[in-house]
Parts: C-alpha cells; structure tokens; sequence
C-alpha cells in the first residue's frame, strides 16, 4: 500500500497534464472502474441465483484484475 501511495504521488507530480486535468482523468477513470466492480459483482451473484457457480468459484484472480487495470490505465 505504501509503494502504490508513492508511486501514485510521484505520478501525480510527474504528470504531463495540469493538476485540473489530472483530477478529471482520476475521476472519470475511477467512474469507470467502479462500474465495472458493480457489473462484475452483478454478474456474478446472477450466476450464483443461477446455479452457474458456487461462491467458491472465481472467473479471475485479483492479480489478474489488477493487471488488466494497470495495462487499461497507462493507455
């Protein structure tokens, strides 16, 4: 946690945008993001109503997810 504070602070500082716009991006990315987690969780207690998977049952790691944000986010 405390290298993801870092890393995101150095960023932000780094960053070739002004801070208005960095703001924007962070929150329109972080809009986003949130929808997803909502249609993932969604989806994933529909399959259980279902019968599709158990709650043990899992479609992708979270070291997956989290790359597949990170591979999104330096887009």
């Amino acid at each position: 946690m405390l290298g993801t504070a870092v890393g995101l602070a150095t960023g932000l500082l780094i960053a070739p945008t002004s801070g208005t716009q960095t703001r924007k991006n962070i929150v329109k990315r972080s809009k986003a993001y949130s929808q997803q987690a909502v249609d993932a969780v969604r989806q994933y207690l529909d399959n259980l109503k279902q019968g599709k998977s158990k709650p043990t049952d899992t479609a992708i790691t979270a070291d997956e997810l989290l790359n597949r944000y990170r591979t999104e986010s330096n887009v």
